[in-house]
C-alpha cells in the first residue's frame, strides 16, 4: 500500500463510532490492521440480491436413482473455482453417479466436456425472460458448488434464498455455515473431498431435503437486505442512545 492512503485509511476508520462489516474474516483483518475495538467494528452480513423468490415448495429433490444437478455462477471460470468443479462432476460421473453441471455468467474453456454441461454465458436478471431461467436454474440445482477465493459470495446469499446448499472453500467471507445452508471445506480441498460430500447427501436425500430448509431459513433470518437493513437501524439507535447517556450503550 502508499503509505499516505494507509495513514489516511487508519485516521478515517480509527475515527469511526460504528463500522460494519460483512464476514467476521473482514472484521478480524482490519482490527489486526487498525486495531478498531470490537465494541465498534461488528459484522453483519450482507444479503442476497435476487427477488424473494418465496419458501421452497417444491424442491428438486436429491435421490441415488437420479441425477444430481450442480451450479456454478461467476464471470471468471478460473477465480470461481471451476476447474476444479468440473473436476468434482468427473469425478462422481467416474464412480457412476449422474452428475450435471450448469454454468451461469462464463463460458468454460474447451477442455471441458460438454456430455453433462449446460452453460448460460450470461443472463441479465432484469430482463423477465433472464431472471426466468436463472431462477430455474437454482431451483432445479441440488448444489451450489464454487470453491473459490471470496472476500464475500453474494451468489451464496442468493442459493440460500432458493433453498439450495452451498459447497465451497473456507475462506474469506464466504457466508456459508457447515450444516446450516451448506459446507465450507478446508482451504486446499479437491474434486474427492466435494465429491465425498455430495455422495454422503446422495445416500441420506432426507439430510438433503433438511438441508435445503435450513439454507432458507439462514436467508430470511439473515441473507436478505431487509434484515441487513433492520439490524443496522438497531445498531445506529444504539448509538445515538449512547449520546444521550454514554454508560447505556450495548450492542444487541
Amino acid at each position: 500500500f502508499d503509505p499516505l492512503i494507509e495513514r489516511a485509511e487508519a485516521r478515517v476508520f480509527r475515527n469511526l463510532d460504528l463500522a460494519l462489516w460483512p464476514s467476521d474474516w473482514l472484521t478480524g483483518a482490519i482490527a489486526d490492521r487498525y486495531g478498531l475495538s470490537s465494541d465498534r467494528s461488528l459484522t453483519l452480513p450482507w444479503g442476497a440480491n435476487v427477488p424473494d423468490p418465496g419458501p421452497v415448495t417444491h424442491p428438486e429433490s436429491l435421490r441415488p436413482d437420479r441425477p444430481v444437478n450442480i451450479l456454478l455462477v461467476g464471470r471468471d471460470w478460473t477465480a470461481k473455482g471451476g476447474w476444479v468443479t468440473a473436476a468434482t462432476v468427473t469425478a462422481l460421473r467416474e464412480q457412476g453417479i449422474e452428475a450435471r453441471l450448469t454454468v451461469i455468467g462464463c463460458t468454460p474453456p474447451s477442455e471441458i466436456k460438454t456430455d453433462a454441461l449446460t452453460v448460460y454465458p450470461h443472463l441479465d436478471k432484469t430482463i423477465p425472460e433472464d431472471l426466468a431461467i436463472f431462477q430455474d436454474c437454482f431451483r432445479r440445482a441440488h448444489f451450489l458448488l464454487m470453491p473459490s477465493m471470496e472476500s464475500y459470495g453474494f451468489a451464496f446469499c442468493e442459493a440460500s434464498a432458493f433453498g439450495l446448499p452451498s459447497l465451497c472453500l473456507d475462506v474469506g467471507g464466504v457466508p456459508v455455515w457447515n450444516g446450516l445452508n451448506g459446507h465450507a471445506l478446508p482451504p486446499g480441498s479437491g474434486p474427492d473431498q466435494f465429491a465425498e460430500v455430495i455422495k454422503g447427501y446422495s445416500k441420506q436425500p432426507e439430510t438433503h431435503a433438511a438441508l435445503r430448509v435450513s439454507a432458507r431459513q439462514v436467508y430470511e433470518e439473515q441473507l436478505n437486505w431487509d434484515a441487513w437493513g433492520r439490524k443496522v437501524a438497531q445498531l445506529l439507535q444504539v448509538e445515538v442512545d449512547a449520546i444521550k447517556d454514554p454508560t447505556i450503550k450495548e450492542h444487541p
